[in-house]
């Protein structure tokens, strides 16, 4: 396990290189070469977010291992390296990264960038900003909300009754249930 020490020199070096990098504040892009899966965590290949097709650009949050962490739709997660190609400045395809894309080891895998947190805590406050950022859902929040705590459901079951609508979100191993877009009941598969 790395110490607290060790963590802020690694953070501190990653900031330098990138300073010091001549492309720095320019955002390092790819291009997937086949269709692919974005995972909410590489280590369980279940957690699949969503496919991306082929020839979609992809903005690089950060690297880990065999995968990178990016952009896809307004949600990040993970997609594997060999699926890529880096993209330069004009956006023509490249062998390497254009610039130092911040890496992490193994004791990172749910690393979650600063931006998400900052995004939550300017939408929606501090008290739940912070709370969504740390997966949390309670009765009688909307389905936005949920989204940006737990991320797109893997199935959405929906039915009109009267003039209510009721959604019924499917997750690995739990379910919501929805009134007209509000948190009303959820539970364990």
């Amino acid at each position: 396990m790395k110490s607290k020490y060790s963590i802020k020199k690694m953070l501190i070096l990653a900031v330098i290189a990138a300073l010091f990098n001549p492309l720095y504040g320019q955002e390092q892009k790819v291009v997937t070469n086949s269709s692919c899966r974005l995972f909410a965590d590489v280590d369980n290949i279940s957690t699949v977010i969503s496919y991306i097709p082929k020839g979609t650009e992809l903005k690089v949050i950060s690297e880990t291992g065999d995968y990178l962490l990016v952009l896809y739709d307004e949600t990040d997660g993970y997609i594997q390296k060999k699926k890529i190609s880096y993209l330069d400045s004009k956006g023509d395809v490249t062998a390497q990264p254009q610039q130092s894309v911040i890496t992490s080891d193994n004791n990172f895998n749910n690393w979650v960038p600063a931006d998400r947190y900052t995004i939550l805590i300017e939408k929606y406050g501090q008290k739940t900003g912070s709370a969504i950022y740390a997966h949390k859902i309670w009765k009688g929040i909307d389905n936005n909300m949920v989204k940006d705590s737990w991320g797109k459901p893997q199935h959405v079951e929906r039915e009109i009754k009267s003039t209510v609508v009721v959604e019924k979100w499917l997750y690995r191993k739990s379910w919501l249930i929805f009134q007209d877009g509000i948190l009303v009941e959820w539970g364990a598969n």
